[in-house]
C-alpha cells in the first residue's frame, strides 16, 4: 500500500494519467557480455535473431504515438530511418 506521500507525489507528477510503455525487441545481438544477461554475447545457446527493416517498420507505425525510443547499451543496433523503409 502507498504511504500518504507516494500518492502525492504521483498525483503532483502524473495526475490520474496512466502509461504504459512496449519494446520493440529488432535483435538480440550484443557485443558486450555482461554475466547477468541471457543474451551476453558468449552466449552460443541462444538463438539469435535481428528484425528485417520490412518486419520493423509495420510494428513501429503501428505504434507511433506510443513508442518511446529505449535501447540496450550493448546492442548492435543499426541505424534505423522511417524513410529507408
Amino acid at each position: 500500500m502507498q504511504g500518504v506521500w507516494q500518492e502525492n507525489a504521483r498525483k503532483k507528477y502524473y495526475g490520474r494519467s496512466v502509461y504504459t510503455r512496449g519494446l520493440i525487441e529488432f535483435t538480440n545481438f550484443c557485443k558486450n557480455n555482461c554475466h547477468y544477461c541471457g543474451i551476453q554475447r558468449d552466449n552460443g545457446e541462444v538463438e539469435r535473431y535481428r528484425l528485417s527493416r520490412k518486419r520493423f517498420f509495420p510494428v513501429v507505425r503501428k505504434g507511433i504515438d506510443w513508442v518511446s525510443d529505449v535501447r540496450d547499451a550493448g546492442e548492435r543496433i543499426p541505424i534505423l530511418r522511417m524513410s529507408e523503409s
